[in-house]
């Protein structure tokens, strides 16, 4: 959950607020699934290439 939208009553949340909000979830979702439907598929792939490229490309968002 945001913190912006824990930390207020729901009469004291500004539009901007919950549209900030609202935006970041559907980032981290974005992300999610990129993650899980598209790198973590090519760990399993015949090709060594896309295992190593999705293995490094994990490890930077892991690191960062």
């Amino acid at each position: 959950m945001n913190p912006i939208i824990l930390e207020k009553n729901a009469d004291d949340l500004a539009n901007f607020e919950l549209v900030d909000a609202y935006c970041d979830h559907c980032i981290k979702e974005l992300y999610k699934d990129f993650v899980m439907n598209v790198l973590f598929e090519f760990t399993k792939d015949d090709l060594e290439y896309f295992r190593k490229l999705s293995l490094d490309v994990l490890t930077d968002l892991v690191i960062k």
